[in-house]
Order: structure tokens, then sequence, then C-alpha cells
């Protein structure tokens, strides 16, 4: 303001200054920074009143920065180290490791064998148009088998007898059965094993 308390204008050009890019840090965040890690040093100039910006002192920067990545380097040649070392001692002791960090208190026993279940999966596709193929799975031990077919009512509209063993499957041909609902059942020793749904679609 002049003598008279009126505000003057500004009018310096800063356009040449400010089409410039400027590149630095931020000297909050680098104060910031230093008290939470307990460092202590001047780079940092705080404003002393309302008129004093904030400023850095980047030539004491570089001891800190080059410190830090000496230490950093270290760590590095450490782990290089550890990683070198777990390499080439073989794989017994890198099994040995990982099996002391667990125990078999819970685990579970799975004993692998042949399968005696009788298997029904669903007919794919399903919906279907024109055809569908049914798969399923019958252990040796069977003595009979059979695929009943079944409209929506319930009633019986086809049975077919199966003599696969093993993995096997059964395709379907619609072209005669009307659009809707239907199902099919397995049945192994004149037993139902299984039963599915299939949808038939123009």
């Amino acid at each position: 303001v002049d003598s008279n308390g009126n505000p003057i204008e500004d009018t310096r050009d800063f356009t040449r200054s400010m089409s410039k890019i400027h590149a630095g840090f931020i000297a909050q965040e680098v104060e910031q920074a230093a008290a939470e890690v307990g460092f202590v040093s001047s780079m940092v100039h705080h404003p002393v009143n309302e008129t004093d910006p904030y400023a850095l002192s980047y030539s004491q920067m570089v001891v800190p920065l080059v410190k830090a990545v000496q230490e950093q380097q270290v760590q590095i040649d450490e782990l290089r180290d550890q990683l070198s070392q777990c390499c080439t001692s073989g794989s017994n002791k890198t099994d040995e490791n990982l099996g002391n960090r667990f125990n078999n208190d819970n685990a579970t026993i799975v004993e692998l064998g042949s399968s005696d279940d009788v298997i029904l999966y669903q007919n794919i596709p399903n919906p279907f148009g024109e055809e569908t193929t049914i798969n399923f799975y019958l252990p040796q031990v069977v003595r009979s088998a059979k695929m009943v077919f079944y409209d929506n009512m319930g009633k019986v509209i086809k049975e077919v007898v199966i003599t696969q063993k093993g993995n096997a499957s059964i395709i379907v041909r619609s072209s005669e059965l009307s659009t809707g609902v239907y199902s099919y059942s397995l049945v192994v020793d004149e037993k139902v094993s299984g039963t599915k749904m299939m949808v038939k679609q123009k």
C-alpha cells in the first residue's frame, strides 16, 4: 500500500520464470521427514515471520543422501549373499527348512486310488437344441446299469441299457422331442444313483 493506505498494483512480469519447469523438494515435506526420523540439521530454513519463505540448502543434503545410498547398498549385498547361500545349499536343505515351518497336526490325509463311486454329470450343452451329451462314470464292480429318461410329468419316455464301464457318455438326439423340461436318471444295480434335469429348446 502507499502512504495513503491504497493498494499498489504489482506490475512485475513473471511470465518468463513461470514458463520454466522447476524441480526440487518441498521444504515442508523435508522438514517433516527429518523430524520423523530424528534427523537434526540446518538444511531446512524455517520462516521466522509471515513474509519469510521456507528454503532448502541443497548443498547440505548431499552428504545424508550419499550416506543413505551406502547403507542401502550394504543391505542389498547382505540379501544377495543370503539368496546365494539358499540357492547353492541344495534342494534337500531347502525342503527340510520348509518342512520345519509346518507340522502334521492339522494335516488332512488323503489316500488316492481307483474310484468306486458312480458319477453322473450334467448334460452338455444345457439347454440344448438338436443334440446333447451325458457323461458318467461306472466302476468295474457294477453289475447292471441303465439311463432312464422322463418327461416333465415323471413319465418314462426311454430306457437305455449301459454296458460300458469307466468313463463313458451317451449322445442324446432330440429332433422329435418337444420343447420343455426333462430329466434323466442313472440306475445302477437296480438303484437310482443320480438324477439331472435337462432343458430342450427350439
